[in-house]
């Protein structure tokens, strides 16, 4: 009499308990079994996607045509035979790392090469070449360099080079032990090298950097430069260059193309020495 008190108050019973969390239990489960086949059926069609997606990459972006654009210095089939790609080859399969380093090795006058794919079947191969900034002598022979000091080329024939590359700069440096193209110059000491790319970045972007025609640091505390072939810089050391530089720049102001000689701002004051024989000739 006292359960059925209860039961008629609202109080659940113990059977009513149950059922309920049979319930509770039955959604639950039922809830699992719909998650997992949402996630089964998305699963399934990731993969199914995935195979579609690399059938059709393997199908149909192939390699049909390979165009070379920015080379100057060499022939585009050259370049092309040199990257490694192959027709047919699948455009996603080329590693553009091992393409640029390729045709880098081989050809010295190339700097980068960018890969661009073009879908959906050809391979663009833009070139950025070096641009010839400095030559040395060696042995009778003239070595070209890159601003960065790589070797570009050598030759014997120094009119050749200077008709083909105007306003290349001539220079005198330290002991050289290794110069071969495609790779950098190397000094007998190896502090040198950074040395020279600092000095002559100083040079290559002074007001002046247009007539300078040789440089000559083959003793650092001596550096001179040689401008227009008229007028020779005497430097000395490289503290505070870009000053001596502006020196040399305000007194070169002072004089035309008739005039030549030496000037000098390795100390304060500078001044020049004009060559009056070549003034009145």
């Amino acid at each position: 009499a006292m359960n059925v008190q209860y039961a008629e108050d609202g109080v659940m019973s113990k059977a009513d308990i149950v059922a309920e969390d049979s319930f509770e239990r039955l959604k639950e489960q039922n809830r699992a079994r719909r998650t997992r086949r949402r996630v089964f059926y998305l699963a399934v069609g990731f993969a199914l996607c995935v195979i579609f997606g690399v059938s059709c990459v393997s199908l149909f972006f192939n390699t049909k045509e390979i165009v070379v654009e920015g080379s100057s210095y060499y022939e585009d089939y050259l370049i092309t035979e040199s990257s490694g790609i192959t027709l047919e080859e699948n455009l996603f399969a080329i590693n553009s790392g091992a393409v640029e380093e390729a045709i880098v090795m081989n050809y010295p006058y190339v700097k980068s090469v960018t890969v661009k794919r073009v879908l959906p079947t050809t391979v663009r191969l833009i070139v950025e070449e070096e641009t010839p900034a400095y030559y040395f002598e060696l042995c009778g022979e003239y070595f070209v360099l890159s601003e960065s000091l790589r070797v570009l080329e050598h030759t014997e024939n120094l009119e050749d080079l200077l008709a083909r590359a105007p306003g290349i700069i001539g220079l005198k440096t330290q002991k050289i032990t290794y110069a071969v193209a495609g790779r950098q110059i190397v000094f007998a000491d190896e502090n040198y090298h950074e040395y020279a790319r600092e000095m002559l970045a100083t040079f290559r972007n002074s007001s002046i950097a247009d007539k300078i025609t040789m440089v000559d640091f083959s003793d650092k505390f001596n550096i001179a430069v040689q401008y227009d072939n008229r007028f020779t810089i005497e430097i000395g050391n490289t503290d505070d260059i870009s000053k001596k530089i502006a020196f040399a720049e305000e007194i070169l102001g002072n004089f035309d193309e008739t005039y030549s000689g030496t000037i000098n701002v390795e100390n304060d004051p500078a001044f020049a020495i004009i060559d009056v024989k070549r003034v009145f000739s």
